[in-house]
């Protein structure tokens, strides 16, 4: 490739690595989102069913039902942060590293 493509295509991984600093951290942003989603959700789902409410077929009192979902639930937002960080770490490490090499063949042609 010429200089000029490998110029084009550093300034688009910056771009990129811009793009994911900016997107970072999506679950601490709209943590009052998922908090507020989580508590509505917890409390209304126990009253779902074909014909009862799910407490009354699994003969389970309606607040244990709520707080099974709220576990569930936060454990649900937990496990995708982990896995949200996980991938922008590994993202952000190979853009960078793609920057190195790019600006070093760039530095090559001079």
């Amino acid at each position: 490739m010429t200089k000029y493509y490998k110029e084009k295509a550093l300034l688009a991984t910056e771009n990129k690595i811009d793009s994911i600093k900016r997107d970072a951290d999506f679950f601490k942003r709209n943590l009052n989102r998922f908090i507020v989603f989580g508590t509505l959700a917890s409390f209304v789902a126990p009253n779902y069913g074909k014909d009862k409410p799910l407490y009354a077929e699994l003969n389970v009192s309606y607040y244990d039902l709520v707080v099974f979902f709220v576990i569930v639930f936060a454990s649900i937002c937990f496990i995708s942060y982990i896995i949200w960080k996980v991938q922008d770490r590994t993202r952000m490490r190979k853009l960078l590293k793609r920057k190195k090499e790019l600006e070093e063949e760039i530095k090559s042609y001079e």
